[in-house]
């Protein structure tokens, strides 16, 4: 099978050579527009060729949305995101699937994409839902145009619904006090404990090994993460971002209450490499098991409606009305930026404020109307005249 490249104006467009017709006998060519270089043109030429050989093209006229939405899954999806959005997005396709899967994906327009988004509001989903299939989407659809499947992405053209920001929950200190009390003495307190004086996610947490904790330096280092897969009992994997590989302070009680649980330890190999909030006897403490757990003893304790991540939140915010520096709890947190930090707990930032107003006043100690005392009893001369 043979092919070749012309230009067209600004464009190059990829010519294949498929044989003849046998009815016809007119020899049959493909074409196919490709945006970008000679050298993408090229690279475009060998890959439709080699497609052609093994019977893996399809014609963009004849895709379907389902159709390219798996391929997406299979050749981009599964190789460029982390395993746990990597399972979100398969679900959100889908769904997609269901709604849009039989149009032509060379023919799918704006208005059907609306339409779909629409519906599931009709059917009960929430905006915030809407919005997450409206990013997996319009990100398939990018990667069509890069692949010079589609000439445009009509998910750019559509209007998701508006969502609000959801309301971030956090503990008082009093109820952080409870939540500790009643987790006491249960499988799930050092998890609990761990999170409201870190801030580490669940999943760093279940993803500690004693290896990660210097009890002398009392720090904690976050290098792993631990994430529950659908067929994958325990999936070990590396934090989210760069930021998040990070070392924590923890205090003096802190490693207390970790040289304690540490001190009950019997294990049968080398303890370092043991999860540091396991089970009684050295057991795997997963991620979903320990929401299970967090849930029945917050709700024992009259907590409702925070979840284990509002732990997380929790620390933050105290750190934050504690007057702590914002790059501080940036860098605890593991953000990739400190917009991050600010956006996501902006409302516990008034509060400090307050009190660098008031630290102002105590640091110069002269107060106002002292200042207009003084003033007033100066010499008419001395008085700047309006």
């Amino acid at each position: 099978m043979r092919g070749h490249i012309r230009k067209r104006g600004g464009s190059y467009s990829v010519v294949v050579d498929n044989g003849y017709d046998p009815d016809t006998g007119k020899r049959r060519q493909k074409w196919i527009a490709v945006k970008g270089t000679k050298r993408d043109a090229e690279r475009k030429l060998a890959e439709v060729i080699n497609d052609l050989n093994t019977g893996a093209f399809v014609e963009p006229s004849r895709l379907t949305l389902a159709e390219y939405l798996r391929q997406w899954l299979q050749d981009y999806v599964a190789v460029s995101v982390r395993p746990r959005t990597a399972e979100g997005y398969k679900g959100i396709v889908g769904h997609l699937e269901e709604g849009l899967g039989k149009v032509n994906l060379s023919k799918l327009n704006a208005r059907q994409v609306q339409r779909y988004y629409s519906s599931m509001l009709e059917r009960g989903y929430s905006a915030q839902t809407v919005h997450h299939h409206h990013r997996v989407l319009s990100l398939a659809l990018s990667q069509a145009v890069e692949w010079d499947m589609l000439s445009q992405n009509v998910a750019t053209r559509v209007t998701p619904p508006k969502r609000k920001k959801p309301e971030l929950k956090f503990l008082t200190v009093d109820e952080a006090r409870r939540l500790i009390d009643a987790a006491h003495g249960t499988d799930y307190f050092l998890p609990i404990y761990l999170a409201i004086h870190t801030g580490l996610r669940r999943s760093e947490i279940c993803g500690l090994r004693w290896s990660d904790v210097d009890l002398e330096a009392q720090t904690i280092r976050v290098v792993r993460t631990m994430i529950s897969l659908k067929g994958d009992r325990i999936h070990i994997s590396e934090p989210k971002s760069r930021n998040s590989r990070r070392v924590v302070a923890i205090g003096g009680e802190v490693v207390r209450t970790l040289k304690a649980t540490r001190a009950t330890l019997r294990p049968s190999r080398n303890l370092q490499d043991l999860q540091v909030c396991a089970r009684p006897g050295g057991g795997i403490m997963k991620p979903d098991a320990l929401s299970h757990g967090y849930k029945t003893i917050a709700e024992g304790c009259g907590i409702s409606g925070v979840r284990f991540h509002d732990l997380r939140h929790t620390h933050a915010s105290l750190l934050l009305t504690s007057n702590i520096p914002i790059h501080v709890v940036q860098a605890r947190m593991g953000h990739e930026s400190i917009q991050t930090t600010v956006d996501t707990y902006g409302h516990v930032l008034p509060a400090s404020d307050v009190e660098a107003g008031r630290t102002m006043e105590s640091q110069l100690g002269v107060p106002f109307a002292k200042c207009l005392q003084n003033r007033s009893a100066e010499p008419e001369s001395r008085q700047i005249r309006s």
